[in-house]
């Protein structure tokens, strides 16, 4: 009967062993599964992590392009900022030009002219004749000198067949 126990022991240690190995089976096959469920996880995970480092990525290079852009902007505004204030200069300055040109033309030749007529009536030629046609008061200005030679003259020509000595004394005094 010992031998029985013993026998009926050994076959319980049997069947515990048994059921330890299908136990440790289950366990390494699930150990194994969850093994696999890791590496799906870390695969999904270094997924995301690359998914993530290409929309980084993406998104700086859109900063730098936007950056880009906006300097090109800004550098096209100055250039055509600086553009257009040196040809406003430009305009201003052939403007100066014009300006001083049309008053060169309607002021200063015109005055020439008078001063050129009034030192030749003033040296006796009262037969010197004004040329400005103007509406304004150089225009007057010259009529009026034309008028004052022409009357210098007639002075001039009826003292001079009634005598020339008081033809040189008027002379004088109208000179100066």
């Amino acid at each position: 009967e010992y031998l029985k126990t013993e026998e009926s022991k050994d076959h319980v240690w049997l069947l515990r062993l048994s059921e330890l190995h299908i136990d440790c089976d289950g366990l390494i096959r699930d150990i194994i599964e969850l093994d696999e469920r890791k590496q799906v996880r870390l695969e999904e995970f270094r997924t995301r992590k690359d998914r993530l480092r290409w929309i980084l990525a993406l998104q700086i290079e859109q900063a730098k392009a936007s950056f880009e852009q906006a300097s090109d902007n800004s550098l096209y505004a100055v250039t055509a900022s600086t553009m257009l204030m040196l040809f406003l200069v430009f305009f201003g300055l052939v403007i100066a030009i014009v300006s001083r040109q049309y008053v060169s033309f309607m002021v200063i030749k015109p005055i020439d002219k008078l001063i050129s007529a009034a030192n030749k009536i003033g040296r006796g030629h009262y037969n010197t004749r004004i040329e400005i046609d103007s509406d304004d008061e150089l225009g007057e200005l010259a009529a009026a000198m034309h008028k004052i030679a022409q009357q210098m003259q007639q002075a001039e020509e009826s003292q001079g067949s009634s005598g020339g000595k008081s033809h040189k004394k008027d002379k004088t005094s109208l000179s100066i």
